[in-house]
């Protein structure tokens, strides 16, 4: 089994599937490690077989669907290929998925929040530059749209003074972009960085925002200055689920989403089409293919989405 689960990996890729071989892998380790630890053998490959194995996959129904889904393909190759008779996973049908609409920040909401987390910064010398470079990771968050582990991998050299850009090196989907950042946001890491060089802490870090022992910052760091921020300004607002749509509560990632709605109100207070942006903004925050950036238009601003949920939960009572 495993020489055809290579085989199928490798077929997928050289027909051009926009997935790497290691995302490949991890969607597929479910399977793998179900079948080794029941000691599967090729007649066990029933209807049923799969149904128990759809109930024992722990994630969620978005994920448990996409395990099924790449499953269905692996069998579908080997009836391709004459390895099997027939399908097993054909009837199987997918579980049912909730709504999920994101936290959205409304552009105040934001300035309020980095206020907040920059009063969090502590002013003890053993801590000051720490905490900086945790609020410059934040900062990168709302006004780069970016994916919370790519400000922690950024290196020195990634962020270019001359035009005030920052590099991104193979983060989700293996893609690297280079992208420009707010004159104001490029001026505040300048002024970061030459806090450090002029202290001695970390000098001999290569990372941007620079931790302790020669390492980042943490994304743990990251997450407590962006909750404690937001019980500073009382948006510490709780998940609701309402019939089949789940509203999210505020994550570090919902300044991504913020960004990316916020970026396509401005475009159609321009009075141009948010629809012609979306390939821009799609390349600007690294998606995979501009289609999923048009989620987004879902959403139109933050009061849209509260709109949202007011219905639902008057409709709920």
């Amino acid at each position: 089994m495993s020489g055809d689960l290579e085989a199928f990996m490798r077929f997928r890729i050289q027909t051009g599937f926009k997935c790497s071989e290691n995302a490949m892998r991890t969607i597929l380790h479910p399977f793998d490690r179900y079948i080794f630890e029941n000691q599967t053998q090729w007649e066990d490959f029933t209807p049923m077989f799969f149904l128990e194995f759809q109930r024992n996959i722990s994630s969620g129904a978005p994920m448990t669907n996409k395990v099924m889904l790449f499953v269905r393909h692996f069998f579908d190759y080997l009836l391709r290929n004459d390895r099997v008779a027939q399908n097993p996973l054909a009837d199987i049908d997918p579980l049912e998925e909730r709504d999920f609409i994101p936290f959205i920040f409304a552009p105040e909401q934001i300035e309020l929040l980095m206020i907040s987390a920059h009063h969090l910064i502590r002013k003890k010398e053993k801590y000051f530059l720490y905490d900086l470079g945790v609020y410059t990771a934040l900062q990168l968050l709302a006004r780069c749209g970016l994916r919370i582990t790519e400000p922690l991998k950024l290196r020195r050299s990634h962020f270019r003074t001359d035009d005030y850009t920052i590099y991104i090196e193979k983060t989700k989907f293996n893609k690297d972009r280079l992208i420009p950042i707010p004159l104001a946001l490029a001026s505040d890491i300048m002024n970061y960085r030459s806090a450090i060089e002029s202290s001695g802490y970390a000098k001999d870090n290569a990372y941007l925002l620079a931790g302790f022992d020669q390492r980042s910052i943490c994304a743990g760091s990251v997450y407590k200055m962006f909750h404690e921020a937001l019980k500073q300004i009382r948006m510490n607002i709780k998940k609701e689920v309402i019939g089949r749509t789940t509203f999210a509560s505020p994550t570090p990632h919902s300044l991504r989403h913020s960004f990316a709605v916020n970026s396509l109100q401005r475009v159609k207070q321009r009075g141009e089409s948010a629809q012609n942006a979306l390939p821009v903004l799609s390349v600007y925050m690294g998606h995979q293919d501009y289609r999923y950036t048009s989620k987004y238009l879902k959403l139109s601003d933050a009061g849209h989405r509260q709109a949202l949920v007011d219905f639902c939960v008057k409709h709920r009572e």
